[in-house]
């Protein structure tokens, strides 16, 4: 029997130091990531056969469970306060929207909430990139932003763009938590070296849906194609039916969303017959993002007047 390069009986989430093992500064492929990556694909992608279906799900499950313990203890024996960034995967560090996204997980880290993303490239890179270095100062974090842009995309720089990325997680060490879900269904794509808890995932179905349901007390949602489109209809449905027992806010930052076909009205016409259509909003500033947030905590039911907004603590929800 083939010895597995993972453990099926997973009881705790990754680091980004145990999926670089094995790592050699110059070929990728020889990372543990990119290894399990491969052992995925070449074990049948999503048509493995049975023993091979079993271990992943096993592992899932242990990822699944490892997520909650993460989830309901921030260090200081309070559930953590978790917002997801949703946005394309082949954003340049270098385009205004991952400057703005960076600077928007920043100043959301500094606010005691802890970012969600995909894991990955792109937005979810600049999304954890810019909580991480939340202990920072904004001059430091700008300092490592202006370093990253030296090297603005992944594709024909793979090794650079890595060794870079580990080479300024050593020198700004002091991290801010936050979380990563991404998925080895994408098997090309590096996870990103800011995350500091990776729930990484073999079935991208329970990864994509769980993702969105983690982000209690909201999704912002940057410029991105059609998978960031279709997580938007995707977190508006788990609004409506109340999917996780909560409803929270869904925040749309970028012209993609507002300019004709406006993507943003047309979830709004989702939200209305439901009743929390007052707790979406189309804003490009990433203070006035952080800002809606705090005076829109979630809430338990979809069906509430938008003149209970100030309401909403009386839930005592966490």
């Amino acid at each position: 029997m083939t010895k597995l390069p993972y453990d099926p009986l997973r009881k705790s989430l990754y680091t980004t130091t145990e999926l670089m093992a094995g790592y050699d500064g110059a070929h990728p492929g020889t990372a543990l990531d990119a290894v399990i990556a491969q052992h995925y694909h070449d074990a049948g992608e999503i048509t493995p056969d049975t023993g091979e279906a079993l271990t992943q799900r096993l592992h899932d499950f242990g990822i699944d469970r490892a997520l909650l313990t993460f989830l309901k203890d921030d260090g200081g024996g309070n559930a953590r306060r978790v917002v997801g960034i949703m946005g394309g995967h082949s954003m340049a560090r270098t385009d205004p929207d991952y400057v703005r996204i960076f600077e928007l997980a920043f100043l959301l880290g500094q606010a005691g909430y802890c970012v969600v993303t995909g894991g990955g490239l792109g937005a979810m890179e600049a999304g954890s990139v810019g909580a991480y270095l939340a202990g920072y100062t904004e001059s430091e974090a700008k300092a490592c932003l202006a370093e990253m842009q030296k090297i603005p995309s992944y594709p024909g720089h793979e090794a650079a763009f890595i060794n870079q990325s580990l080479e300024l997680r050593r020198k700004f060490s002091r991290a801010t938590d936050n979380l990563g879900v991404p998925t080895w269904t994408y098997a090309g794509e590096p996870i990103s070296q800011f995350a500091t808890h990776l729930a990484k995932y073999f079935s991208n179905s329970i990864r994509e849906d769980g993702l969105l349901g983690l982000a209690k007390h909201g999704v912002v949602f940057a410029a991105g194609g059609a998978g960031t489109m279709q997580e938007v209809f995707q977190d508006a449905a788990h609004n409506a039916y109340r999917s996780y027992g909560f409803v929270a806010p869904m925040i749309f930052m970028g012209a993609v969303y507002t300019d004709p076909p406006s993507a943003y009205n047309v979830a709004l016409a989702v939200a209305r017959p439901y009743k929390f259509d007052d707790l979406m909003a189309a804003l490009d500033t990433p203070a006035d993002v952080v800002r809606f947030l705090q005076s829109h905590p979630p809430r338990l039911t979809a069906g509430e007047s938008k003149t209970r907004t100030s309401a909403w603590s009386t839930y005592h929800m966490t």
